[in-house]
Formats: C-alpha cells, structure tokens, sequence
C-alpha cells in the first residue's frame, strides 16, 4: 500500500483516494497522515475531495516528500 502511494504521488493526478482504498484496504491518511498534513502546510501537497497530489513545488522535491510515505 505504501508503495502504491509512492507510484500514486508521482503521476500527475496524483493519489485516487477512492481507487487506493478499494485497491489496498486503507484509507492514505491512516498510512500516512503526519506526512500528508506536514505537506499539505508547506504547500507541496494538495487534495481535492478525491485527489491528493504533489504541487507544482513539490515536484521539484519529490524524493523527499514521497520518501516520508514509505
């Protein structure tokens, strides 16, 4: 699961919150909460209601953002 988070975040779309839950059985913030909202105050994540994704900054960083999910 933690893996698929890691592919999720390097697409453009970003995390499926709904395909990742039907995929793995967890909802992504109970796998990753702390990270997620550490993220999203810096400004290198953001959510839709049904997407999570990294920024356009946050691409830039990407290894280190997605290296906080695993």
């Amino acid at each position: 699961a933690r893996e698929l988070c890691v592919l999720g975040l390097r697409m453009t779309a970003g995390i499926d919150r709904l395909e990742f839950q039907e995929r793995t059985g967890y909802m992504v913030e109970s796998l990753a909460g702390d990270a997620i909202q550490k993220y999203l105050a810096n400004g290198l994540l953001e959510e839709t209601p049904t997407h999570l994704r990294l920024t356009e900054a946050g691409r830039f960083v990407a290894d280190t953002v997605v290296g906080d999910f695993l």
